[in-house]
């Protein structure tokens, strides 16, 4: 590799072609002799130039594993053996950048844990009250004699549902930003997964009409954490539930190839508008078909009471934590018409 270096080539040519030159020059004005000693005293100072540079070439790669090894790893390393001319200046500024990024980083360490005892802190707060409304509505409901009061208190209920949902995305989506979720990646057999994540649709599915279609592969296996993909595939497939009409199905089909273990969830529905598609991943984004026919975006199914735009979003922030992929598409038949919404999640293997 040092000889196919560009630097060190260009300095033999000059070197090696200075000596041809006056060794010429010699054996025209001083004799043969003379220009043996030209020639080989050329030669010498070729080779100390070479070596020079090679070395000079070794101690500055040997420096660049240094700082790479300090980057990797967090670990303090040592320059005061590097102490010649610019290898000192070099490995002198080398030294103050890796320090002050390693204090930036035990910065950044101790925010986050601040952060995360914070977010703790709001979660614990948010839900007590939360929690205690929900109480109070069911007893009020219990108590209320006319009707109208308790289908006053049942929608109250409802969106208190939608409120504590509502905190608890968002407080997910905050520790996933803030970098505090600790993911326990493991091997885990798709179907098991899959059947995780449908185990609190079965109300949802029964009050919509919805029929739902398993084709998963019993030997399909994802390196994802259980619980938050679990919680990832829930949103697409309550997503799904919720965009398709009574009578309709949601289909979910697990794949495994080399690359990753590859999960696709399919609705019978009106398919995603062309102008909804690079939104739809978007935090808050409501698309026309979320809006209603009165465009309130306010808007919400009785599926999902929590449909504020927020589930896609938490589903994508999940899935690329854990190095996979979430798209989404709509399904076509072989004429090119719309047969419904389409999510595919890809979740790479650990090794391949």
């Amino acid at each position: 590799m040092l000889w196919r270096n560009r630097d060190l080539q260009v300095l033999l040519a000059a070197c090696l072609g200075t000596t041809a030159a006056l060794a010429v020059a010699a054996l025209a004005t001083a004799g043969a002799a003379t220009a043996t000693w030209v020639l080989v005293a050329g030669l010498v100072v070729t080779a100390l130039s070479a070596a020079g540079y090679a070395r000079r070439t070794r101690r500055l790669a040997e420096l660049a594993s240094r700082m790479e090894d300090a980057l990797a790893t967090g670990r303090r390393v040592s320059f005061e053996d590097m102490h010649e001319g610019e290898e000192a200046v070099l490995s002198s500024q080398a030294g103050k950048t890796l320090d002050a990024l390693q204090l930036t980083n035990e910065r950044l360490a101790a925010e986050k844990a601040s952060l995360a005892d914070s977010l703790a802190d709001v979660s614990h707060q948010l839900r007590t009250p939360i929690t205690s409304l929900g109480l109070e509505l069911e007893l009020a409901r219990r108590d209320a004699a006319e009707p109208a009061a308790r289908a006053h208190l049942m929608r109250a209920e409802q969106l208190r549902a939608r409120m504590a949902w509502l905190v608890e995305a968002l407080l997910k989506l905050a520790r996933i930003d803030a970098g505090v979720v600790v993911l326990d990646r493991r091997d885990m057999v798709a179907a098991e997964l899959v059947d995780r994540a449908i185990a609190p649709l079965g109300v949802a599915l029964d009050l919509a009409d919805v029929r739902l279609r398993l084709h998963v592969d019993p030997v399909a296996t994802a390196h994802v954490d259980p619980a938050w993909t679990a919680e990832a595939l829930e949103n697409v497939v309550k997503n799904c539930i919720e965009h398709t009409p009574a009578g309709g199905t949601v289909t979910i089909t697990a794949t495994q190839d080399l690359l990753a273990c590859r999960i696709r969830v399919e609705d019978t529905g009106p398919g995603i508008a062309p102008q909804d598609l690079p939104h739809m991943f978007e935090r808050f984004y409501r698309g026309a078909a979320d809006k209603g026919a009165t465009g309130d975006k306010n808007a919400t199914s009785a599926t999902n009471p929590a449909g504020v735009g927020i589930g896609l979003s938490l589903a994508r922030a999940i899935v690329v934590a854990e190095d996979g992929h979430l798209t989404a598409t709509n399904a076509t038949a072989q004429d090119g018409t719309v047969t419904g919404a389409r999510f595919d999640f890809a979740f790479y293997r650990a090794t391949v």
